[in-house]
C-alpha cells in the first residue's frame, strides 16, 4: 500500500471518529441541554449572580441597621489567631463577622470579598426556605402534615404526590434525587444549570418509604419551594422580603436566582446578599424571631427546627445532627450549637448559650468530621477562646 493511500485511510478514519465524536456530543447536548452551562462554568462559584436570571429583594423602605452602625468595619474586639489566619488564607476566605447580641465582636474581608459584595449562599438558602414554610405554618397557609399532592398536581411519579410537606423539610422524602456536586450530569448539575426547574421536578419518584430515613437531597428543598409558591400564590423572593427583610428592616439588597427568567427561584441554593445580611439572618435566628423588639416571626419557630430528625441516616444511625434545614452540633462542649451551611464553606453559625453569631463566606471549606466540616469546630473554638481572653 502507497504513502498516499495510507494517508488517505488516516484522513477518513479521523473524520469517522470526528463524525462519531460530533453525533455522541449531539446526543448529549439533546438529552442534556444543560451540559454546555457545566462545561462553560466547570463549577458553581460564589460570584454566579452574573450568569443567572435574578430576582430582587428590595432593602425594607424604612430601612435601619441594628447591628452594624458603621460603613466601613470597625476595629475588631477579638483577634484572628495564627491557625485563623492559615484557614483564612488557605480555604479563600472572603468574609467572617462574629457578633455577640447586638455586638461586633470582629469583622473582616478578604481576597476579593468587600463590604457590599453580594455572595452566593448555596445550601444557606434551604435554611431561609426552611424558615419561611415554618412561618407559612404558623400563619396556616399550609400543614406539616398536607402532601404534595395538594400543591404539585403536575408531578407524575403517584408516590411523589404522598410525599408530605414535613418529609421535605427534614430530607427525608424518600425521592431518588442523586445529590452530587462535582458529576456534570445529575440532578443537582441540572437544577444548577438547567433552565426547567419542573420538568427536573418531574423526573423524580419514590424510592424509600418517606419520613423513614434521612438523605440529604437539594430537591426536597426545591420541592418545599414550589409547595410554597403554590399555596401563597406568591414567589419565594416576595415572601422572604414580606416576612423577613422588610419587617425586620433589612436595609440590604439580595437577589434570588432563577431557573429561567422570570422562572423559578432555585429554592435549594443560589440566595446572593452581604455578609452583614447573612449576619442579620443570623442575629434573627439567635434572638427567636425577634429584632429591636419587634417580633418578626413567633419564638417557638427557631425553637422547632433544632429538634432532631431522629429518624436512621444512610448509615443506620439516628439522626441527631439535623433538624428542619438546620444543622445540630451534638458532641460534648457543642450541645446546643446550631447552624446554616453552604457547599463553599458558606456558614450562619448560632451558639445561644454565648449568644453568639459567626458568618463566613469563601470559596472552600474543610473536610468532614462525621456529618460536619472541621472549619465548623474551629471558627466555634476560636470564638470560645477569643470570649475566654475577654474575661481574662
Amino acid at each position: 500500500m502507497g504513502k498516499r493511500s495510507i494517508l488517505r485511510n488516516k484522513k477518513r478514519l479521523l473524520g469517522i471518529i470526528a463524525i462519531i465524536i460530533l453525533v455522541c456530543a449531539g446526543i448529549l447536548v439533546y438529552l442534556y441541554p444543560f451540559l454546555p452551562e457545566v462545561l462553560i462554568h466547570n463549577l458553581p462559584n460564589i460570584y454566579d449572580h452574573t450568569i443567572f436570571p435574578l430576582r430582587k429583594i428590595n432593602p425594607a423602605p424604612d430601612a435601619k441597621d441594628f447591628l452594624f452602625h458603621s460603613d466601613m468595619p470597625l476595629p475588631p474586639v477579638i483577634q484572628e489567631t495564627p491557625a485563623v489566619k492559615e484557614y483564612n488564607e488557605e480555604y479563600k476566605t472572603t468574609a467572617l463577622i462574629v457578633l455577640q447580641d447586638t455586638t461586633v465582636l470582629f469583622e473582616r474581608y478578604y481576597d476579593i470579598g468587600h463590604i457590599d459584595s453580594p455572595s452566593n449562599s448555596f445550601s444557606v438558602a434551604k435554611t431561609v426556605v426552611a424558615l419561611l414554610a415554618s412561618i407559612a405554618v404558623d400563619k396556616g397557609l399550609i400543614s406539616w402534615d398536607d402532601t404534595l399532592g395538594k400543591y404539585l398536581t403536575w408531578l407524575r411519579d403517584p408516590g411523589m404526590k404522598k410525599i408530605k410537606i414535613r418529609h421535605l423539610v427534614t430530607m427525608t422524602s424518600g425521592t431518588n434525587w442523586f445529590e452530587h456536586y462535582w458529576l456534570p450530569i445529575t440532578h443537582t448539575s441540572e437544577a444548577y444549570y438547567g433552565s426547567d426547574l419542573p420538568a427536573l421536578m418531574q423526573k423524580l419518584r419514590v424510592v424509600d418509604t418517606p419520613g423513614t430515613k434521612f438523605e440529604y437531597k437539594s430537591g426536597d428543598t426545591q420541592l418545599l419551594g414550589f409547595t410554597l409558591t403554590s399555596a401563597t400564590k406568591t414567589n419565594l423572593s416576595a415572601l422572604l422580603e414580606r416576612w423577613l427583610w422588610h419587617p425586620a428592616k433589612f436595609p440590604y439588597s439580595a437577589y434570588w436566582a432563577l431557573d429561567r427568567p422570570n422562572g423559578m427561584e432555585k429554592a435549594y441554593c443560589c440566595l446572593f446578599t452581604t455578609a452583614r445580611a447573612y449576619a442579620t439572618l443570623g442575629y434573627l435566628l439567635l434572638n427567636k424571631g425577634i429584632m429591636n423588639n419587634d417580633t418578626i416571626f413567633p419564638p417557638y419557630i427557631v425553637d422547632s427546627m433544632i429538634v432532631p430528625v431522629n429518624v436512621p441516616d444512610q448509615q443506620g444511625k439516628p439522626t441527631t445532627y439535623y433538624g428542619k434545614g438546620v444543622w445540630l452540633l451534638d458532641s460534648i462542649g457543642y450541645e446546643g450549637i446550631f447552624y446554616a451551611r453552604g457547599i463553599k464553606g458558606q456558614y450562619i453559625i448560632v451558639i445561644p448559650d454565648k449568644r453568639i453569631v459567626i458568618v463566613r463566606l469563601g470559596r472552600w471549606r474543610m473536610d468532614r468530621i462525621g456529618p460536619h466540616q472541621a472549619d465548623v469546630y474551629l471558627l466555634i473554638d476560636w470564638v470560645m477562646q477569643q470570649l475566654k481572653l475577654l474575661k481574662d
